[in-house]
């Protein structure tokens, strides 16, 4: 390899880092609704508590505030100092954790699925799922793993327990649910592409 395709090559890999460090911007500049997740978990727990004994809907709910306030703490030290384009990776999949883990919470809300056959409760916890994971999109498209990190674990438990129920409306909630959460997770790709597309030609227009 010739001096000047290495040149070529640690340019290319210094733009890609910049890049990264615009969509990690991105990401950290969204996190003031991270709060929404906890009124959401109040009001979702208030409605299930004919399902659960207290403790397990306290249980749930502190741990949704002790993920929510790790990621708010999280965003305080990215924005605390200016950070350097080789630190973005490391700050992308610590945000990545942060959302995973409160998918996978949003994930357990669907177990009332199991619960009961009262279809006002199905639509309460489609309704509920689908607005969070609609928001999620809105703030995470800017990096995929963290956009799929949180609507995959929140998505699928619900899809799997409407297929797993007897009736054929819940088989047909699960197909639509499952139309949904793709059709959001096609326009967050599309949304990654337009920022990553806008992130490298202003960091070109700025070399880097």
């Amino acid at each position: 390899m010739t001096y000047e395709e290495r040149a070529q090559v640690a340019d290319s890999r210094e733009l890609d880092r910049a890049v990264l460090s615009e969509q990690v911007r991105v990401l950290y500049g969204s996190t003031a609704v991270l709060p929404v997740n906890l009124l959401n978990a109040v009001l979702t727990a208030w409605v299930a508590q004919g399902f659960y004994p207290r403790w397990v809907l306290l249980l749930w709910v502190g741990s949704l505030t002790v993920v929510v306030s790790l990621r708010l703490y999280n965003s305080w030290l990215y924005k605390s100092e200016p950070q350097p384009n080789d630190t973005a990776r490391r700050w992308a999949l610590r945000f990545t954790a942060g959302a995973t883990a409160t998918g996978c919470l949003w994930g357990l809300s669907a177990s009332i699925l199991l619960l009961t056959d009262d279809p006002s409760f199905h639509v309460f916890i489609a309704f509920v799922l689908g607005g969070m994971i609609a928001g999620s999109v809105t703030i995470d498209a800017a990096f995929l793993p963290a956009m799929l990190g949180f609507g995959a674990p929140t998505a699928m438990p619900a899809i799997l327990a409407f297929f797993a129920r007897p009736e054929p409306t819940s088989g047909t909630m699960g197909l639509m649910s499952a139309a949904f959460v793709m059709a959001l997770l096609l326009l967050g790709v599309r949304a990654n592409r337009w920022i990553v597309s806008l992130a490298r030609r202003e960091r070109l227009r700025c070399n880097f």
